[in-house]
């Protein structure tokens, strides 16, 4: 067989020992099962359908695309590949193999990020450039270059399926230490909805607004002033809630540096007051920064004059100057009360309290550490107070029933809770509505328990109040029954839509959600109406599942194009030009008299490889009946075609 180079592109067998695969092909996951299918197809009289493309290196050939072609032919027993030979610079070809396998579904996200870096690093491209070669925004590629800053443990998460997209995303916005807490956090669990999710990262950071340093002292380490750091979690707003109260710490580890260089300057400076360093927060702080009970010290001044004596940080990192602590004058009798709790031995040894007293003032130490931590989340944490209601709630429909709050949601008139989960119902009810709908389940087991218990002589005030109420004259259906919800429309491209529904237009499958829609398609997408509710729970989907999401009445704007070639150039090119953006558009081209079209979305990948096709090899190209390449044009001549040139 001649294997020798041709000056233009050509399509020949080649025999399978004399083909390398690419170094830099960023699939580096195939699944074996595939593969053995394919090879079973290859082998079969139909044979090989699409050809790999390769480039000459030597007596060589170096795969540029199909390496799993070229792995099912081998496997199948096969001899040789129909292979399109082409002379391709190195910059090319890495950007030809990320487009290639950006049209497939089973690319690992980490090995896009790696192969997106690769082309930045070494090819000088800018994110812009490869959005547009890769139909994606640009937001889109960053996202995927930012998961090169996962951990090793994220990663193998990533890679095993146990940390989804959006998952992964949100913990890559934060320093290594936090992403390991995170995950030890959920280790051995399901990981929640990726609002829940990012919660438990929320809960992880500092806020800002309670720093224990000066945010905009530009001398301290780390990124410089906090207020133009990028590491706020308010410049994250497409992974993060945005409507979140206060502003959070991305990065512990600059966090951490600047508390640690505040504390520092303090402690460089006590000497020349007279103060004594207590370097370990615990030694004087419990919880809270609140100061323990048994605790010399004080943090306000006994008297005007007073001055302090000692130097300390509480657990938050707060520097504090702490006052010794007055002792009490002797009181009448106390040498009695000393003489009473000598011990047998007679020698004056106090005795002190009691195995059972200790145990109790620990579980009172321990509950005030525990209140005093939820206090400081309502009060600081942003969303604190809903994560702390949202708990709440689930608490309750464990313990009592889940049915009550499906009543409460049927009676207000709550359609879109229809055949959700009990998660799913906690998490998709409105955050103005959580204290109200705890209170109701709240006030039904009291009532239930009134019923129970013997009527006593006279009842509390508020129990007296609510018997009263429950009594009474029956409250009016306005009042009792919640409005109708608002209903938001939503638009979702037609193909991802098919993608992701069972018959492609009716439903959107998916556990959370499952309210009863109908989706009506209006151009390349679909759009219907549904409550709030179920729509932020569409729009978290949409976010994970990575597609776009048009929200209001109106239609989004067409950005698909019509592209039409003529009939002698589609007998010509019609392999080629079925083969653009890898294959996408193998059976989307239709007849239209004696042209050939199709619709693309402008912009794209898959565009932009049409028109650098058809410029390549002087094929007459209209773009929505304007035409974008004229006949004549001379064709591009590679520099092997001009070398061999007399």
């Amino acid at each position: 067989m001649d294997t020798t180079v041709p000056n233009d592109l050509t399509t020949r067998d080649i025999p399978l020992d004399l083909i390398d695969p690419s170094a830099t092909n960023p699939r580096k996951t195939i699944d074996a099962d595939s593969i053995r299918e394919l090879g079973t197809s290859m082998a079969s009289p139909v044979g090989q359908i699409h050809p790999a493309l390769v480039r000459p290196r030597g007596e060589r050939y170096e795969l540029v695309a199909g390496e799993r072609r070229w792995r099912a032919a081998k496997l199948a027993g096969l001899k040789c590949l129909r292979c399109e030979v082409r002379e391709i610079p190195d910059d090319l070809v890495r950007e030809m193999q990320l487009v290639e396998n950006a049209g497939r579904e089973d690319v690992h996200p980490l090995e896009e990020a790696i192969a997106l870096e690769a082309i930045i690093r070494e090819d000088g491209r800018t994110p812009e450039y490869l959005a547009d070669r890769l139909g994606h925004s640009v937001r889109w590629v960053q996202r995927r270059l930012a998961l090169l800053g996962l951990t090793e443990q994220a990663r193998e998460w990533l890679r095993d399926g146990r940390l989804p997209i959006a998952h992964a995303q949100q913990l890559a916005a934060v320093d290594a230490a936090t992403q390991g807490r995170v995950l030890e956090v959920w280790s051995g669990r399901d990981l929640p909805p990726a609002r829940a999710f990012a919660n438990t990262i929320f809960n992880q950071l500092h806020s800002l607004d309670a720093a224990p340093f000066d945010t905009a002292d530009a001398k301290l380490p780390g990124h410089g002033v906090c207020g133009k750091c990028q590491h706020r979690s308010d410049t994250q707003g497409d992974l993060f809630d945005g409507g979140r109260e206060g502003v959070q710490c991305l990065d512990a580890a600059c966090w951490d540096g600047k508390v640690e260089a505040v504390w520092q300057r303090a402690v460089k400076a006590a000497p020349k007051r007279h103060l004594t360093v207590i370097a370990e927060p615990g030694t004087v702080f419990q919880w809270a920064d609140n100061l323990r009970w048994d605790s010399e010290f004080q943090k306000e001044p006994a008297s005007p004059d007073s001055k302090p004596v000692a130097l300390a940080r509480t657990n938050g990192g707060h520097v504090v100057e702490l006052y010794a602590k007055p002792k009490a004058a002797p009181r009448d009798g106390d040498a009695e009360e000393d003489d009473e709790n000598e011990g047998d031995d007679g020698e004056g040894a106090p005795r002190g309290p009691d195995k059972w007293e200790l145990k109790r003032q620990e579980r009172l130490a321990a509950t005030e550490r525990r209140l005093a931590r939820l206090c400081a989340i309502v009060d600081h944490a942003p969303g604190g107070a809903i994560v702390v209601l949202r708990n709440a709630l689930r608490f309750e429909i464990d313990n009592a029933s889940a049915d009550g709050l499906r009543t409460i949601l049927r009676i207000r008139g709550a359609a879109w809770a229809e055949g959700l989960s009990d998660d799913a119902l906690v998490d998709g009810l409105p955050a103005e509505d959580l204290a109200q709908t705890l209170g109701i389940l709240l006030a039904d087991d009291q009532l239930q328990a009134l019923e129970s218990a013997p009527t006593p002589d006279e009842r509390p005030a508020f129990e007296a109040e609510l018997l009263d109420l429950m009594t009474g004259e029956e409250p009016s259906a306005a009042s009792a029954v919640e409005p109708p919800p608002v209903l938001v429309r939503l638009w979702l491209p037609a193909r991802p839509f098919g993608e992701l529904s069972d018959d492609g237009r009716a439903t959107y499958e998916h556990p959370d959600v499952v309210a009863d829609l109908t989706w009506e398609t209006r151009g390349g997408w679909v759009t219907t109406e549904m409550p709030e509710g179920v729509a932020r729970i569409v729009r978290d989907l949409a976010r994970d599942d990575g597609f776009a999401l048009h929200e209001g009445q109106d239609a989004p704007p067409d950005t698909t194009v019509e592209l039409r070639v003529k009939r002698s150039d589609w007998q010509q090119h019609r392999s080629g030009l079925r083969d653009c953006a890898t294959g996408s558009l193998h059976k989307q081209w239709q007849p239209d008299g004696e042209d050939r079209i199709v619709r693309v979305e402008r912009g794209t990948g898959v565009f932009a490889q049409v028109v650098d096709y058809c410029r390549a090899r002087n094929v007459a190209l209209h773009v929505n009946g304007e035409s974008l390449l004229a006949p004549g044009q001379p064709a591009k001549k590679s520099r092997s075609a001009k070398a061999a040139t007399p």
